[in-house]
């Protein structure tokens, strides 16, 4: 990775986070292969190959061709895949890019270019296009062209009414863009804008990277200690939402601006807390920094011992990835060494060696540090001539940094008073336009006062006679209206009767199916998913039934609902729970439709478990199920048992059972929060906000 700046790196981790994700156990990606060759529908097969397809991309690059090609010859073909067809080219270019065939990546990113402005692709999906092929014109370096892609892709976006989690990405790579290219106003800008949709969309990720984004600008323009503040905002952000490489790298940066400030006590506890982080994460070139930063540390001390141990490391890093940064900073402390040693000529080759460095990235103010160090070197020798020499390089350079240093304060104050100029501008002539307004209003008012009370008059009494017309035939109108609507109403009442009542018959027939299919199986390990199939269609097939037998086609009635879905798991469960008590409590609580399936499944998976695993060996038990409104907002849902608890190193991070996931997916559904612990039973509590119908 030696030579990739910073924004084509971090564009590159993009599309790396983007590919790659927690992959399915072998067993499930069978599974999926299975399903695949089985399946009818078309829409769902795409789906399927692009799973299979991303899935195998780490293990089977063969299979994953194959796959991608699958869904795309699929969706090419259906009408309304235009989504899946875009995301299988992106996802197919990246696997290219990742793989480090640049060129062949590139042409599916084109490829989607080309459909999007084809009109193939409707605007939402077409804006992804145009962003991706952004974020691969980054990591390219062609900076002009991914500007131009990443803001023809937001545009999109905002045409689209797109949510504020989907313009975080390209925001982003265009800060990179800007800072890379020096461009401080417009990057404060961008990172601003970015931190603003990060926490309108409450995204924790985004947020953590936007206020380092933020910081990384506020140090473009040395402002010190508005960076402080955003590196330390960025580093409580980072481990909150568990960001070791953002947290680093924050650190890392907070760190320099200490540096800059010379408290080199805060200096060292920064670096300190960075490089387990950068190192973790590979990131070479902020940990050489690190340890720069360490060994200047050390120098100040006076522990010359330390600093060599650093600079050891310094070099040994530069070895694995080249930074003429670091590298200066390196032989400036060499040559010090050197000298302190007494050994001259080796100290004068560092210095010179780090000053023909400086000329490479233009650094003034390090060339002044290593012009002035061999100037006092030359003066430590008694070589005048030469340390006169030096003393004006030294001179020149430090004019140079002021008159710079005066160059870019005064274009900021000049920008700076330029926007208060236009503004001061704009507000005078919006005054000005709004005189006359006023004026113009004010004329008119007197002249039309006289006019507008005659024909106030002549509207009262010409109103009055059409009103008592007007009355009569819309009354008419009304009723008949009426009448139509409530036979309309009652018509679609029966219908939605109808097809609760047939959906109901439908998952009552599979689960019938998979019961007859559970009494001609004699493994057991076969029996029980079959089982518990069968529960979860019931437990669906239950909502449907309520609502068709109840007069608000709309809500259940989750009291009775529970209740009888209890009563079904019992009689599943036979054997093992005739001496279980179950406890409902949802008294006046009622869910439409879309709420009351997953809830009723998330209490099939966890009621199920206690009846399975609770009570082995005890003779009797109780499971209770409680169901309310929460004062501030949403509901709270509790299943608990009085059983032998959870086993040791339970987790509901990465479930090992359907079950769990199930009731995992469920809560995220309902957009709610889970919570369990185990103290005389088991305890699940899930606080939830419930779907917007």
């Amino acid at each position: 990775m030696a030579g990739i700046t910073f924004p084509r790196l971090a564009a590159f981790l993009t599309l790396f986070l983007f590919t790659y994700h927690v992959g399915y156990p072998q067993d499930e990606i069978d599974s999926l292969i299975t399903a695949f060759d089985q399946q009818a529908d078309e829409a769902l097969k795409a789906a399927t190959a692009l799973a299979i397809g991303r899935e195998l991309m780490r293990t089977d690059s063969a299979g994953a061709v194959k796959y991608f090609r699958a869904c795309v010859e699929i969706a090419a073909n259906e009408n309304g895949l235009e989504a899946l067809w875009r995301e299988c080219n992106s996802l197919w270019g990246r696997f290219y890019v990742l793989k480090g065939e640049f060129s062949t990546g590139e042409t599916f990113f084109r490829k989607n270019l080309e459909l999007a402005r084809s009109g193939r692709f409707p605007d939402r999906v077409s804006a992804d296009a145009f962003t991706d092929m952004g974020a691969l014109s980054v990591y390219q370096q062609a900076f002009d062209s991914a500007i131009v892609f990443l803001n023809k892709g937001i545009d999109l976006l905002e045409k689209s009414n797109a949510k504020p989690n989907e313009f975080l990405s390209p925001i982003n790579n265009l800060f990179l863009i800007y800072h890379d290219q020096s461009k401080v106003e417009k990057a404060l800008e961008t990172a601003l804008k970015g931190l603003e949709w990060a926490e309108t969309a409450e995204d924790a990720r985004f947020a953590a990277i936007f206020t380092l984004n933020t910081g990384m600008s506020y140090s473009m323009q040395r402002q010190r200690n508005e960076a402080i503040h955003s590196y330390k905002q960025a580093i409580s952000l980072a481990r909150e939402a568990n960001l070791p490489q953002v947290e680093g790298t924050a650190l890392s940066n907070l760190s320099g601006e200490y540096e800059n400030l010379g408290l080199w006590d805060s200096v060292k506890v920064c670096a300190l807390e960075a490089i387990p982080l950068l190192e973790a994460h590979g990131d070479i070139r902020l940990q050489t920094g690190n340890y720069v930063q360490l060994a200047q540390v050390a120098r100040q001390a006076g522990n010359t011992a330390l600093v060599k141990e650093y600079l050891a490391i310094i070099q040994e890093l530069l070895t694995k990835m080249p930074s003429i940064q670091a590298e200066t900073a390196y032989w400036q402390m060499i040559g010090e060494l050197h000298q302190q040693e007494g050994k001259w000529q080796a100290a004068e080759a560092a210095f010179r060696k780090g000053i023909e460095l400086t000329d490479k990235i233009e650094n003034l103010e390090r060339k002044a540090n290593l012009t002035e160090a061999l100037m006092r070197l030359f003066v430590a020798k008694h070589q005048e001539d030469s340390a006169n020499v030096y003393f004006d390089r030294y001179a020149a350079l430090k004019d140079r940094i002021i008159s710079k240093d005066k160059a870019e304060a005064l274009a900021r104050m000049e920008t700076e008073f330029e926007i208060a100029k236009k503004e001061s501008q704009i507000a005078k002539q919006e005054l000005e336009i709004a005189q006359v307004h006023a004026d113009s209003l004010q004329r008119t008012y007197e002249r039309n006062r006289l006019l507008v009370g005659v024909i106030i008059l002549f509207l009262i009494a010409v109103g009055v006679g059409y009103s008592f017309w007007r009355s009569k035939k819309f009354n008419t109108l009304l009723s008949a209206k009426n009448h139509e609507l409530t036979e309309a109403n009652e018509q679609k009442e029966a219908l939605l009767k109808e097809i609760h009542h047939r959906v109901k018959n439908n998952l009552q027939t599979i689960s019938s199916l998979l019961k007859l299919q559970a009494r001609s199986t004699d493994d057991p390990i076969a029996l029980t998913p079959l089982l518990e199939g069968q529960n979860r269609v019931e437990s669906m097939a239950l909502v449907h039934q309520k609502l068709y037998q109840t007069e608000d086609l709309r809500e259940v009635h989750f009291q009775e609902y529970l209740e009888q879905l209890m009563d079904a798991l019992s009689e599943s469960y036979d054997g093992k729970s005739q001496q279980v008590e179950t406890v409902v409590n949802a008294h006046d609580i009622s869910m439409d439709i879309d709420n009351a399936i997953p809830l009723g499944l998330i209490v099939n998976e966890l009621v199920t478990n206690a009846y399975k695993y609770a009570f082995q060996g005890k003779e009797k038990g109780s499971i209770r199920i409680s169901l309310h409104k929460e004062k501030e907002a949403g509901y709270r849902l509790a299943v608990s048992d009085d059983g032998l608890g959870l086993p040791a190193g339970f987790s509901m991070e990465s479930p090992h059972s359907l079950g769990m996931r199930l009731v995992k997916m469920f809560t995220r559904q309902l957009r709610g929060n889970l919570n369990w612990h185990s103290d005389s039973g088991a305890h699940f509590s899930i606080q939830f906000q419930g779907i917007q119908s």
